[in-house]
């Protein structure tokens, strides 16, 4: 009896290594973090995890050589097929830093990160106990908006020297026949200067009677030209790619940042339209503008944004 309950516990044990060993046994070989995939930033690319065929976990990874903000998305094509699935993001020494539970009713998951120190480098796990589906997976770094402007140092302009006082000089001598008065040399009554002698004024000519002017000629008020209004000047345009997209809580709209194709003076309000792969998706207002980065909300649900890792693209016009 003794031997037979052995033998069927050594049974048992067999089975269950059969069981652990064919976890990952058919894997394409980035089922390991050191084996990773590379995942290129602003680039979308095509996976699958299968349960049942061995290919129960994918790896990628993220290098990153900028500041600013990672997004991570990840659309899944069947989750209500899977069992046991996950998705996890880690930094660069294999730290967990957030995990997403596959739903059945939920095709999109997102991850978001600050990233402070560069060059970095980010992993994403993809796993599944049972089931088969194939996800897409992209990220996308919104750029930093740069160090704060410097101080400006505005330099006090030197006060102008004032004149020193100096003392007068001693009056020279009058010439002979005028008399000082103050700083003058008058000439007596009668006589005036003329250079260093004084002489006899000489009496004024008398003036010719005027003659009458002629009288002006008339003056002919001509009615002013009204120029035509001119024409209202277009409003300039420009173009750009989202490459943040942050969901409201319930999920129905969403807030976009987006990198500008050229420098434009944008301002609050001003007004675009989102296109997800050329078409038409939504309109919106810009919230917040500088240099080549702005924010805006748009109503769109998240799904319509991040499903299938579409590319957004937007033409805002500037007040």
């Amino acid at each position: 009896m003794r031997s037979g309950v052995a033998l069927l516990f050594v049974a048992g044990l067999a089975a269950c290594g059969a069981v652990a060993g064919s976890m990952d046994a058919k894997s394409e070989g980035d089922q390991a973090r050191d084996q990773a995939l590379a995942l290129f930033l602003d680039r979308t690319m095509t996976d699958s995890v299968d349960g049942e065929g061995g290919d129960n976990t994918d790896w990628k990874y993220i290098d990153i050589v900028d500041k600013g903000g990672l997004r991570v998305d990840v659309g899944m094509d069947a989750p209500e097929g899977l069992k046991g699935a996950e998705i996890e993001l880690f930094d660069e020494f294999g730290k967990r830093l957030d995990r997403r539970l596959v739903m059945p009713n939920q095709t999109s998951y997102s991850f978001e990160v600050e990233v402070d120190k560069v060059p970095n480098k980010y992993f994403v796990r993809t796993f599944t106990a049972e089931g088969r589906s194939t996800y897409s997976i992209g990220a996308r770094l919104a750029p930093d908006p740069g160090q704060p402007e410097p101080r400006r140092v505005v330099e006090a302009r030197p006060e102008p020297e004032q004149p020193v006082d100096e003392p007068d000089p001693e009056p020279k001598a009058c010439p002979s026949g005028m008399t000082r008065r103050g700083s003058r040399c008058l000439c007596p009554s009668g006589l005036v200067r003329s250079g260093n002698r004084c002489v006899e004024k000489k009496a004024a000519p008398v003036a010719a009677p005027a003659t009458e002017a002629p009288a002006p000629p008339p003056v002919v008020v001509r009615a002013p030209v009204t120029a035509a209004p001119a024409p209202p000047a277009a409003k300039a345009s420009v173009t750009g790619s989202v490459v943040r997209v942050v969901p409201s809580e319930d999920g129905r709209s969403a807030t976009i940042s987006i990198r500008l194709d050229g420098d434009i003076d944008l301002g609050k309000g001003a007004r675009g339209t989102l296109f997800k792969n050329g078409d038409e998706l939504a309109r919106f207002t810009v919230t917040k503008a500088r240099g080549r980065s702005a924010l805006a909300t748009v109503n769109a649900s998240t799904a319509d944004l991040t499903t299938g890792g579409a590319r957004l693209t937007v033409r805002i016009v500037a007040d």
